[in-house]
């Protein structure tokens, strides 16, 4: 049994370039955290490698399989640039460049077991000039028999000529209907439990069982949004206090600050639907009542503004701009509702 659920579009095109021996030498895929796109790159490390094919689905369970699942396998290589390496620091630069002429030596060597040697980056945004540099000449000349896969969830922060040197998988967010059958049918989730986490899963498997196996990540989630509604009726002061520490977290973890300012997001879009009168459509449904009181003090115009504020800050971080400075601008753009109550 395949362990992809949806994406059949790239699996079908991947089956059919691997069968026909025409794979591209290099694979861009994009979409949302969570969304499968490491679960896709295996997939097709899996396929190749596997012993007990069964109608091109790998069978999860031979040495090859298992081996891949366990990133054991030679000829099977995952590279994670950490989010939290700045491009501003020499240290940084040293470790990536570093990194990638070790990818490279490796490349250059014959398969141990393989047809192919398989190279995966998680984050690929991540490449700093002088990796992304030394990358480029082995995609622009690739070795034979080698198959990158660069993954990204923020197609805009990649190099344009890394971009166009890979040919890109675009994965698109599940229905939420599907997320809900799935978790109900494979997970046994309760219903109303599986319907809410669809929601806020926003069509990302990944995310959605990731929170049935993780109790932290509804915590978490909580937590956020207390932080959000509190922080949005809060004097300046506070507000100010508030940016400095997503700033301390963006400077020790690029990621988690990300993390925090996608729950901004969800609450302002939500805002923005309660405002037009689309809650079918509502993330954060458990918290309607909130949501509602917190729209009653705002006009459309605001939280379209803020959205926009939201949106231009996470550029800003994207490009190293001050941490500290872009969130107390946030800060100050945020319109301040008197309507709310404690949580």
């Amino acid at each position: 049994m395949s362990t992809i659920y949806g994406h059949d579009h790239i699996l079908r095109e991947l089956d059919s370039e691997l069968a026909q021996n025409r794979l591209s030498h290099a694979y861009l895929l994009v979409g949302a955290p969570h969304i499968g796109k490491m679960s896709l790159a295996l997939h097709f490390a899996k396929t190749i490698n596997c012993l007990n094919l069964d109608g091109g689905t790998p069978c999860q369970n031979c040495n090859q399989c298992i081996r891949i699942s366990n990133a054991q396998h030679p000829d099977v290589r995952i590279e994670t640039l950490e989010s939290m390496i700045s491009d501003s620091s020499r240290t940084a630069k040293s470790m990536h460049i570093d990194q990638i002429r070790d990818v490279l030596r490796h490349v250059n060597l014959s398969p141990f077991e393989s047809s192919h040697k398989i190279i995966i980056f998680e984050q690929a945004e991540l490449l700093n000039n002088e990796s992304g540099n030394a990358l480029l000449l082995t995609l622009e000349e690739p070795p034979p028999n080698v198959v990158f896969f660069l993954l990204t969830n923020q197609e805009s922060a990649m190099s344009s000529t890394i971009h166009s040197r890979c040919r890109k998988l675009q994965l698109h967010p599940l229905p939420k209907r599907e997320v809900s059958n799935y978790l109900i049918e494979t997970h046994r989730v309760e219903p109303s439990l599986a319907e809410q986490l669809a929601r806020l899963s926003q069509g990302c498997l990944g995310s959605a069982i990731n929170s049935i196996t993780d109790t932290e990540i509804l915590i978490d989630r909580t937590n956020q949004i207390k932080a959000v509604y509190e922080t949005s009726q809060s004097p300046l002061q506070t507000r100010f206090a508030y940016a400095s520490e997503i700033a301390q977290i963006f400077r020790q973890d690029r990621a988690s600050a990300k993390h925090i300012l996608f729950f901004w997001q969800g609450w302002w879009r939500d805002l923005l639907l309660v405002k037009i009168g689309t809650e079918d459509f509502i993330l954060n449904l458990d918290y309607i009542n909130e949501l509602r009181l917190h729209a009653s003090g705002l006009t459309q115009t605001n939280i379209v503004d803020f959205l926009k504020s939201l949106e231009d800050t996470t550029s800003h971080l994207d490009r190293n701009v001050n941490a500290r400075l872009a969130m107390e601008v946030l800060m100050l753009n945020l319109p301040v509702s008197k309507h709310l109550q404690v949580l």
